[in-house]
């Protein structure tokens, strides 16, 4: 099968990664990415940028609503401290679909997953503030404490293999 750029799924043709913020990643039933994500003028949603931005950022999430499997490697995710104060993990450098399953690779880390096909969704119930969302974020600091016997402070990158089956 072809490589698949992001921009030829649909719903992502008008929105900009690469220089879009990851806020955070959750896992449960779904794989989301909570984005700072830049749309493009052709974006329906899009507006003008706001006084000092160069770009029109809207907060989304990005969700793998029913991974069948999926390896997720998470970097040391320490945030990035702008010097307004605002925080984020990096960027999405890389998405793409290959062999039927989705990569994304970026400084947080990488994941590739089977899954449906990713959507997007605006006005999501996630604030960077919500409490529930940071219990449920994954990160490598929380992991780290969770089990800290497998990890020692010379671990540098973390990888989770998943497989999802079926519920009956």
């Amino acid at each position: 099968m072809d490589r698949l750029n992001y921009w030829q799924l649909t719903g992502l043709e008008n929105i900009y990664l690469e220089d879009s913020y990851v806020l955070g990643i959750k896992t449960d039933t779904s794989i989301e990415f909570l984005l700072e994500a830049i749309l493009t003028e052709n974006h329906p949603l899009y507006t003008s940028p706001l006084p000092g931005e160069q770009y029109c950022y809207r907060r989304i999430t990005l969700k793998f609503s029913h991974p069948q499997t999926y390896n997720l490697t998470l970097n040391k995710m320490l945030p990035i401290v702008d010097p307004d104060g605002t925080w984020d993990y990096g960027n999405i450098d890389e998405f793409f679909m290959e062999n039927e399953a989705y990569h994304l690779i970026g400084e947080w880390g990488e994941l590739t997953v089977v899954s449906d096909p990713p959507v997007i969704e605006f006005d999501h119930d996630f604030s960077i503030a919500n409490s529930d969302f940071l219990q449920k974020m994954i990160s490598f600091e929380k992991i780290k404490e969770s089990y800290p016997t497998l990890i020692d402070e010379n671990v540098k990158s973390l990888s989770i293999n998943f497989s999802v089956l079926a519920m009956r």
